[in-house]
């Protein structure tokens, strides 16, 4: 699923497939990979950080924009757009202000993903004025309260961007997503793991049974073996006895 990128914009595909072929690693070799593939998220907020992030989890995340740039007459023939971030020209991330005491909060959207230190920058400006809060009715009267820098995505899936004047509304229903998707991979594969140590545990449970089973069969006929000198000599000794 995640070798053929189904779902992925088809120029952001082409780039993807041309750069994995290179084995040397040059071809694009500035771009780390899409910012779905940067972030993980438990599978109960996949949906809700895919409603944050929108088209931006299929970007892709470009580490030298010059590069880059020097590519552009490249990406012609290909067969759709190549949308990017450019972690070098992000602008650094201003925020002063505190919502946990606020009706309605919930959580801080970066504070529900995972993501390596170096992409903090990244995570922080796609996500660090976003916040998950109860209801739509929250939303609107955080929005009233604060500055419109800041975005908000209710429980239910319903997203309110002041900044841009605009809104979703309704059921957050359709497809998976990249996010989704990949958030379900890591779990499955998390479930494997733990069926594997569990199959390991019990087949070094199954091989000490065996070890000690051995051994007490060892002790067995051990004591069968001396049953039997005793009750030879015990014979032999009453056979002299009758002499």
């Amino acid at each position: 699923l995640e070798q053929q990128l189904e779902g992925v914009d088809a120029g952001v595909r082409e780039l993807l497939h041309r750069k994995e072929r290179d084995a040397t690693g040059q071809t694009f070799g500035y771009v780390r990979g899409m910012v779905a593939d940067l972030i993980a998220v438990d599978v109960a907020n996949a949906a809700l950080i895919e409603i944050a992030l929108g088209d931006y989890d299929q970007y892709l995340v470009i580490e030298d924009s010059e590069a880059f740039f020097r590519d552009a007459e490249a990406l012609v023939d290909f067969p759709g757009r190549v949308k990017a971030i450019c972690m070098d020209r992000l602008p650094p991330f201003i925020d002063g202000r505190d919502f946990t005491q606020q009706e309605g909060f919930v959580a801080y959207a970066m504070d529900i993903v995972r993501f390596q230190k170096d992409a903090d920058q990244l995570i922080r400006h796609l996500l660090g004025k976003t916040i998950i809060v109860r209801t739509l009715s929250d939303a609107i009267r955080m929005a009233a309260q604060n500055p419109p820098s800041y975005r908000y995505v209710t429980q239910s899936g319903e997203l309110l961007d002041p900044m841009q004047a605009f809104c979703e509304l309704g059921p957050a229903c359709g497809r998976a997503g990249l996010i989704s998707r990949k958030s379900e991979l890591r779990e499955i594969d998390s479930q494997l793991d733990e069926v594997d140590e569990r199959i390991g545990s019990e087949s070094n449970r199954l091989e000490e049974t065996s070890a000690e089973i051995v051994q007490i069969e060892r002790a067995i006929e051990e004591q069968r073996r001396l049953l039997n000198e005793s009750l030879r000599a015990e014979v032999e000794v009453t056979g002299l006895r009758n002499t």
